[in-house]
């Protein structure tokens, strides 16, 4: 994908299995620092899940010369978050991978764990988080969207894993 507002896949939960792997190759967007964020979509018309999402993300950056660490989190907001987007173009992209916990069930609330990681010239960064939803909806989609410009991926792909 290039130059899209929304990264969507919808369609691809079922209760076949119980849990989802979804890796994106070669992302970024097309404003330096962006913040990559996810919305989960639910019901046949792939409506989003605007509340109840809780994060906590943890990284760190290293260069030749020195090293720093970053974490971001929220309480109770729109959008999970999975990080930022690297350097702002494709000489610089991330990688991330995220897996979800049953999202056909509706039962009990929704947990998602990711990693990632990208070079942005003369440093390295790395991210891992969990993100949390407060719904018992059964998701049937998720949503990738960003605070500022647009996004641009080589591959997002998603995997079922039945057990």
């Amino acid at each position: 994908v290039s130059s899209v507002d929304k990264i969507e896949l919808n369609g691809f939960f079922s209760s076949t299995y119980k849990t989802y792997k979804i890796f994106g190759q070669n992302c970024y967007g097309s404003s330096g620092g962006a913040i990559w964020s996810f919305q989960y979509n639910t019901g046949a018309s792939y409506t989003a899940l605007t509340s109840g999402y809780y994060y906590i993300n943890d990284g760190g950056t290293r260069s030749s010369s020195s090293q720093s660490y970053n974490n971001n989190n929220n309480w109770n907001t729109d959008h999970g978050r999975i990080g930022w987007n690297g350097g702002g173009s494709s000489s610089y992209p991330c990688m991330f991978e995220m897996t979800i916990d049953n999202p056909a069930g509706s039962t009990r609330k929704n947990a998602l764990a990711h990693m990632g990681g990208w070079d942005a010239s003369s440093k390295i960064f790395v991210q891992t988080g969990f993100n949390h939803n407060n719904n018992t909806t059964a998701i049937t989609g998720i949503r990738f969207t960003t605070n500022t410009g647009t996004l641009n991926a080589s591959n997002v792909a998603i995997f079922g894993l039945k057990y």
